[in-house]
């Protein structure tokens, strides 16, 4: 998926795109869903010739998954701190770093880590939303004394996407979707894995 030749014939295996958003029910509602025959691949291409890059953008997090995701999402979000060349040791890099230790050791000890820190950033900064997501990308999400109870499933991905929406806004039109265009051609190298944590994470990403 993402920003190929866009009039390639789908893979004998391509995946539907009603079969991968079945998979992720909580990311998000679509206004105008995907068609019954349509792979994941030519509903992104869709996206993308519409204009709709906000929607092509939480494709492209549901499609990476919880923890690809969320790397994806630290890239943008870093991106943005060095635009706005914010403090490295500040809060706003410290989310981002809270974000990354998770997606090199998703434990419940970095998940609940990056999530003291997004409580002290704020859901409505890019790097708060980011360093939120991982607590929503898997183990329980009730409190320790209580039955575990499992996350919504999507609604990770969906985290992620609002943290690269934030971090791409702009009031000038043609400057954010450059910025969007630009975060979806980092999740195509995540999702090639031209630009991937397998390394230090000593292994495939999930």
């Amino acid at each position: 998926m993402f920003l190929g030749d866009q009039h390639d014939l789908p893979e004998p295996d391509a995946e539907m795109a009603t079969d991968l958003l079945s998979r992720a029910p909580s990311a998000g509602s679509w206004d105008r869903p995907p068609y019954p025959d349509e792979t994941a691949d030519a509903f992104f291409a869709r996206l993308i010739d519409e204009g709709r890059l906000g929607d092509a953008v939480l494709l492209a997090a549901v499609s990476l998954g919880p923890r690809r995701a969320v790397w994806w999402g630290s890239l943008c979000v870093w991106d943005h701190i060095k635009r706005l060349k914010l403090k490295v040791e500040g809060l706003e890099s410290a989310a981002v770093d809270a974000a990354v230790e998770w997606v090199l050791c998703p434990d419940d000890e970095k998940r609940l880590e990056a999530k003291a820190i997004a409580d002290k950033a704020g859901g409505e900064k890019p790097w708060g939303a980011l360093a939120m997501a991982p607590f929503w990308a898997g183990g329980s999400i009730a409190p320790a004394d209580c039955p575990a109870v499992s996350p919504p499933a999507g609604l990770a991905e969906k985290i992620v996407a609002n943290a690269v929406l934030k971090a791409a806004a702009d009031p000038d039109p043609p400057t954010r979707q450059g910025r969007l265009m630009q975060s979806l051609r980092l999740a195509a190298e995540v999702q090639t894995g031209m630009t991937s944590f397998a390394a230090a994470a000593g292994g495939e990403p999930q």
